[in-house]
């Protein structure tokens, strides 16, 4: 990351290697009676597909004066795809051939009171992304606050997913 043209503004980028294992199971409603534990654990043994691949994030960060920064950030910009096996233990499976790794953007703020040493921030997705489990979005809105004492910083934080099916607070 480096600054550019306006004091304070910061750029980056990062490639990240990602090596993703996918699992599919299937089971059948009649004549199968296999745990869900057991049903996991064949899906583990009999059709783990690996699949490296490689991320794109860029990130940009403004700091006004010495209390505040603005950022956005985008992650997967590039949507990776993971491979799933197309058969398990040579039962041929019906499902995706690919998982897609989903995109995100994300703006925020923090506020930071360095004499109180604290710090407020929040972050907010710009638009629903897609989740790992079909048909199933996420947009969160977060926020957190740090607290400094002496070399140890304390944290806490919340984050609510606006997308979900019931909305709740997680912290």
């Amino acid at each position: 990351a480096g600054s550019f043209f306006v004091p304070g503004l910061y750029v980056g980028g990062v490639l990240r290697v990602i090596r993703g294992r996918t699992y599919f199971a299937t089971r059948s409603l009649f004549g199968d009676n296999r745990s869900l534990d057991q049903l996991a654990r064949d899906a583990f043994d009999k059709n783990a597909t690996d699949t490296t691949r490689v991320a794109v994030d860029v990130g940009v960060l403004w700091k006004i004066g010495p209390a505040i920064r603005l950022g956005a950030v985008a992650t997967s910009i590039n949507r990776p795809t993971f491979l799933v096996a197309s058969d398990a233990g040579g039962i041929p499976l019906q499902g995706p051939s690919e998982v897609r790794l989903p995109r995100t953007v994300r703006v925020g703020a923090a506020v930071s009171a360095p004499l109180l040493g604290l710090t407020v921030s929040g972050d907010v997705d710009l638009a629903r992304a897609d989740t790992l489990v079909p048909g199933l979005e996420s947009r969160r809105l977060s926020f957190g606050l740090e607290k400094t004492i002496a070399l140890v910083a304390v944290r806490a934080g919340a984050f609510r997913d606006l997308a979900a099916p019931d909305p709740r607070w997680v912290y």
